[in-house]
């Protein structure tokens, strides 16, 4: 398909010809013809927003383009949007079933083949899982989005601006809202993507109005008074169909004498009231008793109005077109619409308020025993029983925690008094499990009536008790406390329920953490395999992110690096599904950032970064917020953007603030100084002392092994002269980590700068060329190039001793470091010709990237060859200059070209 041609979706018989749109025999509606023209003209723009208040008649508009879109032979989908969407788990799963209407499914949708090369070691954002589905089918698609203004997540907001701007060619966008929404419009009206209808579009025009009464069936009305009608409406949709109903029992005439004395708005109420007084009894009953309602369905309806025809009612009141549309084909659940219900609730508030109430109660009750529990919510939080509310949201809350939709549990937490919840063993404990992930750490010491976790079950009688109060310990900062918990909770059964199995699964995975912390790698895959099984029986997906954390960051420890690249990548690309539930995916980026830096992969770093900085500071433990965010941090200044990466640290120093993270402040906040420092002084820099709350001398967090704090001391010794103290400091250390590679390979650097600084040349080159493999073989190359200058002669020394022993993998990848360094220190080399070049000194990326210089390709073209970004582009351009030891493009071009 021609990529700047987007097919065409419109019948070929004629700019006017008369739509096929399936119009309902209700009388309130008319076909928008014009309308319909606008949005199916050939050079309509692919995404369609309708912004208008209440009453314009957005969804009917959305309504009428679907069922000319069905009936142009276009995929359709159609999802209603309410305030639970803005919980992310919820909004995927209502993502799913609109792509299962889309694609007639009613199972899960299945993943696209799993990618590899370049594509598979490309970051790619939540949107894409979504693009890939509607990829995979290239028949002209439309998907519908009704009350689009209920969205408020920046995530869930950031995912559909980054899939409209990707859109498929196939694929057209229909949106109604009644605020213009953030999506990115103003970068969609550049690339006229977009066709904003607002009210003035929407509203009839005088021939519409003629039209509709025509319609209508109603009494007949002469020209001028429709031109009043029209007039006085400014053309509102809604009015005029309220005047029409109003109608019923009075003389056009006598309508008309008191509307010029209002304006469009107060008019609504004033006919509102008119069409209400022209009903009979019992559909005024009816009203009255089901208005509470957000959904109607016929046995709810039969319950708070004791009749048994709810059913027929509703089909009549829609047939009359008194405001009620169905939400389904199936014509099972309708609702009416806003101004009818808005009015009909104040009138029984103002004038009945113990009867708003037990209507309330009924339907939250018939909802709740039904298991409709966010509709047994609403109404139970709003007849004021905070007791059944509370009975509800305990019932609930089993799924919701597991189930990732911890937003919207904290949403009706928030609306029903601390002491119910309280009071309540099982839902207490699942609501620390969800506010403890959003971090809510003020609600959870509410809750609790301590803030000291050890307060909460002092006893620690109930065994079933203690996950929670683990994981919520480390969440504040104190390890130790949460290791000794957690070693206990293997007491626990084994035949576990679901909520249980998810607890055991988070515990789990807060064990296997503490195994990897004190080294003990075996014994902490074991405990990931258990996590791995909870994790099934709970069906938790989002806890797998988690799991696969820790695992990542257990072969990053161990020397292998592209292994926890892959299981990083490949669990983030799973949780793409969930929109960015920073629960779930804040350990996932966090690790991911901190693997990308030690691969020296600084620009993919910051790329992941951009994508979930927001999830990764909402990070809910010390450790994975800090690897993350100093990983980023050096990863910008790597790239010279020093101001963007002490933006970074300065924000998440005031987040360890108002977490009261001790360790992590004091990590971050040397990390920001250190960036202004030169290198001696990094390692002495005045603060007080890491911090040792919460922490043991005989393991050391991870968070401190990223920012290389176990080091600092030690080269500061070093300089200082004091070399016996420093060779016991790195013995002390080496004897606690002797199964870490990351951590040999660290101190095997430092020892090999240690030894030379006593002037013990040979020793420090033997023990150089160890740390040199270690490096090599675990793929820490910026360990090598951080260190720096300090190492450079180390560096030159390993290559003039191993020059006759020919070219090898770790030559080439000393050499690398080498010229790495000396481009940062502002000495590049001197060119070489063509014939010198050794393509071995290279990365995989960089000769692809070569390959694509030599075809004179664009930094663009090279970003879409290689299927990377082009700031990532840019980064390799740079160091690839470095080892070729020219300036421009053109010097570059001059001597690859020259490669065979």
């Amino acid at each position: 398909m021609n990529k700047t041609t987007r097919p065409a979706t419109a019948l070929s018989d004629g700019l006017f010809r008369r739509y096929s749109s399936f119009v309902t025999t209700n009388s309130q509606r008319i076909l928008r013809e014009s309308i319909l023209e606008r949005i199916f003209a050939e050079t309509s723009p692919p995404i369609v927003i309708l912004q208008a208040p209440a009453g314009h008649g957005k969804s009917t508009v959305l309504q009428q383009v679907r069922n000319e879109s069905a009936g142009r032979g276009m995929r359709c989908g159609w999802l209603n949007l309410d305030e639970s969407d803005n919980d992310a788990s919820r909004h995927s799963s209502h993502l799913q079933r609109l792509l299962g209407q889309i694609f007639k499914s009613d199972g899960p949708l299945l993943e696209r083949p799993a990618e590899s090369g370049a594509a598979a070691a490309s970051h790619k954002k939540p949107s894409d899982w979504f693009i890939d589905q509607l990829e995979a089918d290239a028949s002209p698609t439309a998907l519908f989005l009704d009350e689009f203004e209920v969205l408020s997540n920046r995530a869930i907001l950031s995912f559909w601006k980054d899939l409209l701007s990707k859109l498929p060619l196939h694929v057209r966008v229909y949106i109604a809202t009644r605020a213009l929404p953030d999506i990115g419009m103003p970068r969609l009206r550049v690339a006229s993507k977009i066709l904003l209808l607002q009210s003035t579009d929407l509203c009839f025009s005088l021939d519409e109005v003629h039209e509709f009464f025509a319609a209508s069936g109603t009494l007949p009305m002469e020209s001028g008074d429709i031109e009043t009608v029209h007039r006085c409406t400014e053309g509102w949709p809604a009015a005029i169909q309220l005047f029409r109903l109003g109608l019923s029992k009075k003389q056009p005439s006598d309508a008309l004498q008191r509307i010029d004395r209002y304006r469009p708005r107060e008019l609504a109420d004033y006919l509102t009231e008119c069409v209400l007084e022209g009903l009979s009894p019992d559909t005024q009953n009816f009203l009255e008793r089901t208005c509470i309602l957000n959904r109607l369905g016929a046995q709810v309806c039969n319950v708070l109005t004791g009749r048994s025809d709810s059913h027929q009612q509703l089909l009549r009141l829609e047939k009359f077109g008194l405001f009620v549309s169905p939400l389904d084909d199936n014509h099972t659940w309708f609702r009416y619409h806003t101004l009818l219900a808005t009015h009909l609730r104040e009138l029984l508030l103002n004038l009945h308020q113990a009867k708003f109430r037990a209507l309330h109660r009924q339907a939250a009750e018939w909802f709740y025993e039904n298991g409709m529990y966010d509709d047994a919510m609403h109404h139970a939080v709003t007849s004021a029983d905070h007791a059944l509310s509370a009975q509800i949201l305990e019932k609930w809350s089993e799924q919701l925690v597991t189930d990732g939709e911890m937003t919207i549990a904290e949403r009706w937490f928030d609306c029903i008094p601390i002491h119910e919840v309280a009071c309540r063993p099982i839902l207490k404990r699942r609501m620390i499990w969800a506010l403890i992930f959003l971090r809510q750490h003020a609600k959870v010491f509410a809750l609790m009536g301590s803030e000291n976790p050890s307060d909460w079950y002092p006893d620690n009688a109930n065994l079933i008790d203690l996950p929670a109060v683990a994981v919520a310990t480390i969440c504040y900062g104190d390890m130790a406390k949460a290791f000794a918990l957690v070693d206990k909770v293997s007491e626990l059964g084994a035949t576990p329920d679901r909520f249980t199995a998810f607890e055991l699964a988070a515990a789990a995975n807060l064990d296997s953490f503490r195994l990897l912390v004190i080294g003990d790698f075996r014994q902490s895959e074991v405990r990931l395999a258990t996590a791995q099984a909870f994790n099934s029986t709970a069906k938790a997906f989002f806890t797998v992110g988690y799991t696969d954390s820790v695992r990542g960051v257990a072969l990053l420890l161990q020397g292998r690096i592209q292994e926890s690249l892959d299981v990083l990548r490949s669990s983030l690309t799973a949780q793409r599904r969930a929109l960015d539930a920073p629960f779930a995916i804040a350990p996932l980026a966090a690790c991911y950032v901190w693997a990308l830096y030690v691969a020296d992969d600084c620009a993919a770093a910051v790329e992941v970064l951009g994508e979930y900085r927001e999830m990764i500071l909402k990070s809910a433990i010390p450790d994975f917020f800090t690897v993350g965010v100093v990983s980023a941090a050096r990863a910008y200044r790597v790239l010279g953007q020093h101001a963007d990466a002490n933006s970074l640290l300065c924000e998440a120093e005031a987040l360890c603030l108002l977490s009261r993270w001790s360790r992590a402040l004091w990590l971050i906040r040397r990390e920001r100084l250190s960036a202004s420092a030169s290198p001696h002084a990094r390692d002495a820099l005045p603060s007080a002392v890491l911090p040792q709350a919460g922490r043991s001398e005989n393991w050391m967090p991870f968070g401190e092994l990223a920012t290389e704090s176990h080091l600092a001391p030690i080269r500061q010794l070093i300089r200082q002269k004091q070399y016996d103290e420093a060779t016991s400091d790195i013995a002390r250390i080496a004897e606690k980590h002797s199964e870490s590679a990351f951590v040999n390979a660290q101190l095997g650097i430092v020892k090999a700068i240690l030894l030379d600084a006593r002037g013990m040349h040979k020793p420090a080159a033997r023990q150089f060329a160890a740390a040199l493999k270690l490096c090599h073989d675990g793929g820490y190359i910026r360990f090598l190039i951080d260190e720096g200058k300090p190492i450079r002669h180390l560096l030159e020394g390993f290559l003039s001793a191993t020059q006759l022993t020919g070219e090898s993998p770790i030559r080439t990848f000393a050499s690398e470091a080498l010229n790495r360094i000396q481009g940062f220190s502002g000495q590049m080399p001197d060119s070489v010709p063509a014939s010198a070049i050794d393509l071995g000194a290279f990365s995989s990326r960089e000769r692809e990237i070569i390959d694509c210089l030599r075809q004179r390709m664009s930094n663009k073209e090279i970003a879409v060859a290689t299927n990377i970004t082009e700031n990532t582009v840019k980064f390799h351009l740079k160091n690839i200059f470095g080892k070729l030891g020219v300036q421009s493009r053109t010097e570059a071009f001059s001597l690859v070209s020259h490669i065979k």
